[in-house]
């Protein structure tokens, strides 16, 4: 007679019990730049903070000569320049989560049978954003600008190819400008300074191939449109640029410093020390003489010292390949092939991934600086009920609560001639 096999995974698989491990991270969190924040900048700009206007003067214009006269000729004509004034403001960093009054309760009491403990997990999660919107920041510019997209289409939904990485056309690695962008984003294309019709949407898709968005309304797009990214409210087809995205809202960053005309509201067209000490977008490999020349028209045009250079994963790579190839070695059966670089008196900074392919900075870190509104929050903070920084608000008429974190802060460039910016260079 057959024989009917009791299993453990079928027949009485209600003996067993469900197990769960502890709850593990399953990526690397994009904290490069907070991390090395202290390293990178100079410290805290001490200056007061106001809601109607910050200034500081700065002397920008040489003076004009004096003159070689003759025996009792006219003298030099008298002359002193002015200062000009920066002008100073802060960008608002914001983050939320809710909770209901259940998940409240049920963490009172039975927190054991929590694979994570849920505020835990929400303040976790929401510093792991913040710290990377951040650091997209550290590299972009107060526009808002993310990058373009070079889709032309009018739907409702669909998937938007992505160019020109913070407005330069040198960033066009797809991969890198897909990367500040995450399923449940709020995004919005912006063209000539308004907001294109019903185009504030959410992101349902990113690949290498673009975002794919779902909009508020049709869109029409145009190749060039600025993406942007958007807050979740207001969604319907009267939300307004001001209202709803971030346009003109977020810090000034390293390639608004070495770019940009006008940084903290002064011209480098009319006031030409108040431009970067040099630019350089002839590509190739960076080297120890292009290096030794930005420290040269930095200690020229600034008076400081190239201290700082940030550059992307592959430009480092690119310049390790090219030292390593020429070093002799004594025992070729213990040769070193993991190396370093050295730069006497520059802190390399060669592990954010948020680097601009292709590109690096050089700087005196003297001259830029971190102005904290609010205090920085602890990128690994796992409670933030007590931070100054939050506010945790009753919803009206619903059982449940909000969250919210602010950081205002800005970065402040005192002297944009201490700087020096390379493009377009060979990774490796």
């Amino acid at each position: 007679m057959a024989i009917t096999v009791t299993t453990s995974g079928s027949t009485l698989a209600k003996v067993g019990k469900k197990i769960q491990g502890e709850a593990i991270k399953g990526f690397a969190k994009r904290s490069e730049t907070w991390n090395l924040l202290s390293t990178l900048l100079s410290g805290e700009y001490e200056i007061q903070a106001s809601q109607r206007e910050v200034t500081t003067p700065i002397d920008i214009t040489e003076n004009p000569s004096g003159a070689f006269i003759s025996e009792g000729s006219y003298e030099a004509n008298p002359v002193t320049v002015d200062m000009q004034d920066l002008t100073f403001t802060w960008a608002f960093l914001n983050h939320r989560f809710s909770f209901t009054r259940t998940s409240e309760h049920l963490d009172r009491k039975f927190r054991a049978a929590q694979v994570a403990r849920q505020s835990v997990y929400q303040t976790q999660k929401m510093m792991e954003a913040l710290v990377r919107r951040f650091g997209v920041g550290f590299y972009g510019t107060s526009t808002g600008e993310i990058c373009q997209t070079t889709t032309v289409a009018t739907q409702a939904s669909g998937t938007y190819a992505l160019a020109n990485g913070y407005g330069q056309a040198s960033i066009d690695d797809t991969t890198y400008l897909a990367q500040p962008f995450k399923v449940g984003d709020y995004v919005a294309l912006v063209r000539g300074g308004a907001l294109v019709a019903n185009a504030v949407g959410n992101v349902t898709g990113v690949s290498t191939s673009g975002l794919a968005i779902t909009w508020i309304g049709s869109v029409t797009s145009a190749s060039g449109d600025s993406i942007v990214f958007a807050n979740a409210y207001p969604q319907s087809a009267t939300a307004t640029l001001a209202g709803a995205t971030e346009y003109n809202k977020a810090p000034f960053g390293l390639t608004e410093f070495m770019t940009a005309t006008t940084v903290h509201n002064l011209s480098g067209s009319t006031y030409g020390l108040w431009n970067p000490a040099g630019t350089d977008s002839s590509g190739g490999y960076l080297t120890g003489t292009r290096i030794k020349k930005a420290q040269h028209l930095i200690k020229n045009a600034g008076g400081g010292t190239l201290n700082t250079l940030i550059m992307a994963q592959g430009v480092a790579r690119a310049l390790y390949q090219q030292t390593s190839a020429a070093v002799q070695f004594a025992d070729p059966l213990g040769m070193e092939i993991l190396g370093s670089v050295s730069t006497k008196g520059i802190k390399q900074v060669d592990s954010d991934p948020l680097c601009p392919p292709g590109y690096a900075f050089g700087f005196d870190k003297r001259s830029f600086k971190k102005w904290s509104i609010t205090e920085m929050p602890d990128a690994e903070a796992s409670s933030v009920d007590n931070s100054p920084n939050t506010t945790v608000d009753k919803l009206e008429g619903l059982s449940a609560h909000v969250l919210s974190m602010d950081f205002l802060y800005n970065i402040i460039c005192t002297r944009r001639a201490d700087g020096y910016m390379w493009s377009g260079l060979t990774e490796a």
